[in-house]
């Protein structure tokens, strides 16, 4: 089953309404879908005996039962009855599209059938199976990419796009990015959410001109009703799986032997509660400093000592040095300064972490020793045309005199090897730490935190898109597969249609 269709939710002036090259060979002028409210789904389904499904074949609104949960008083005046969980939405969507881009067997969605379904739908002509003697040749598409360019790309999607594929498929792919990435902020305002209302559907629509109908899973689909959720409800970090995903993540950690898993998790679980309430590292801490009236001084400074310590917690510094033999980043530092009259963003990477004391206040502050990269000029700095997206050349380097900041001013970032420019160039990739969340702010400062995920302003008008690859080498599909295919097809379709019958 496949959600396509989704130009209904275009404004009606938009011209796309109208394209059938381009699309369905159909002009769609329908008026868009709006969510029905409790008490008409309740009218709906009230002919129903509870949970128990229907199967006559009069009309039922596409209603097969009665939930359970109208029983409830409530449940019909609900303004969301249901929460679509953005986590494994992303997962699925992200899986999909991926499988299909590397053109991974019995996991992309571009298959043979789905070329021999735009065949039976007269669609995208030139994706066709090409008859060849004994077989068809299967034309790559646009979307698919070069044995060169999977070596390329790294696991950080969909920066490591840059250099590959068509320029109108890395447009909608950083679309889709940004998209995802607005909908995850932590902090949400109306007209951001309406923003992405509008933009979700246009992108939808482009991601039909491009894949087959069979990408388009209710995965997908699902897409479009995340700004309206959010709307209701808000940020869906309060709603999503992650959290309980990680915990089940660690509580299978623990199981070792399968026989028993209950048994194993809750020993282990104990031993290391057991541990956090026997290391009580603040007591430590205070009785290196002095041992006089420990216990009275734990009662009076732990809760500060113990904010202080959480407030420290979600940003993580590494040095250069400490991860070379690592796969994660934490040396990436970010700090905003003036040069000239301009307000600019100095980015290095953290070489060392050095701690002032005063011994006559007693107090302490942390210092970072950082290398800059140059960003005054465009040997140093490079912002993409395409997708505004910002890289710094690591080779150029800049106040190499004043290396040292505060602590509490730096801000983290991330560097990605950029295809696109080579050598010594990185992507700047921004992302805030996890458990920290913005308020008391205003919306100009919510818009630069979600802006500074991804900066993207890209235009989608696709109607010169080509929809093949040459330099992907052709695929082989033989004859005989798909004459089986299509007897097999036209048998459970004569079966369907006599039960069918004989059920009238």
């Amino acid at each position: 089953m496949c959600y396509i269709g989704h130009r209904r939710f275009l404004p009606a002036s938009n011209k796309r309404r109208r394209d059938k090259k381009n699309f369905d060979g159909t002009v769609d002028m329908r008026e868009p879908l709006t969510p029905k409210s409790g008490n008409k789904i309740l009218a709906d389904v009230d002919m129903f005996s509870n949970s128990r499904k229907c199967k006559s074949r009069e009309d039922k609104q596409g209603w097969k039962k009665k939930s359970v949960f109208f029983k409830l008083p409530y449940w019909s005046k609900l303004k969301l009855r249901h929460n679509i969980d953005i986590m494994h939405v992303v997962k699925n969507v992200t899986e999909s599209l991926i499988a299909t881009l590397f053109n991974i067997k019995n996991k992309t969605k571009d298959t043979w059938k789905s070329r021999k379904d735009l065949m039976d739908k007269d669609l995208k002509k030139n994706l066709h199976l090409q008859p060849d003697d004994n077989s068809f040749i299967m034309p790559m598409a646009c979307y698919h990419l070069t044995k060169e360019e999977k070596r390329k790309i790294l696991e950080l999607l969909p920066l490591s796009i840059r250099g590959c594929l068509t320029k109108e498929v890395r447009l909608v792919l950083y679309e889709l990015s940004k998209c995802f990435q607005k909908l995850c902020t932590r902090s949400m305002y109306l007209d951001v959410l309406e923003e992405q209302e509008a933009k979700i559907v246009l992108i939808l629509c482009m991601l039909e001109r491009i894949f087959p109908p069979s990408f388009f899973d209710i995965m997908v689909h699902l897409l479009i009703h995340f700004p309206y959720e959010a709307k209701i409800v808000g940020p869906p970090q309060y709603r999503w799986m992650f959290p309980f995903e990680r915990k089940m993540g660690t509580l299978k950690g623990y199981v070792k032997k399968k026989a028993r898993p209950e048994g194993c998790i809750d020993e282990r679980y104990i031993d290391k509660e057991c541990q956090n309430f026997c290391s009580i590292s603040h007591k430590v801490e205070l009785e290196e400093e002095n041992s006089d009236n420990v216990n009275e001084r734990h009662e009076k400074q732990f809760a500060s000592w113990l904010h202080q310590r959480l407030n420290s917690w979600p940003q993580l510094f590494h040095t250069q040095s400490c991860e070379k033999n690592r796969k994660t980043q934490n040396s990436g530092v970010v700090v905003q300064g003036v040069h000239g009259e301009n307000i600019t963003d100095f980015y290095g990477i953290l070489q060392e972490v050095l701690e002032i004391e005063n011994l006559g206040e007693n107090k302490r502050v942390l210092v970072f020793k950082c290398n800059w990269f140059m960003v005054g000029d465009k040997k140093g700095l490079s912002i993409d045309k395409e997708s505004k997206v910002r890289s710094v050349n690591t080779s150029k380097k800049w106040y190499i005199d004043q290396p040292y900041i505060l602590a509490s001013q730096a801000k983290q970032d991330f560097y990605a090897p950029n295809l696109k420019l080579g050598k010594n160039w990185y992507v700047v990739q921004s992302s805030a730490p996890r458990a920290l969340y913005v308020v008391n702010v205003t919306m100009e400062e919510v818009h630069q935190e979600q802006e500074a995920h991804l900066n993207l302003t890209v235009d989608l008008n696709m109607d010169q898109l080509s929809l093949t690859r040459d330099n992907v080498p052709l695929e082989v599909v033989d004859a005989l597969t798909i004459a089986l295919h299509d007897i097999t097809q036209k048998t459970c379709t004569k079966a369907t249609t006599s039960r069918t019958r004989a059920r009238s």
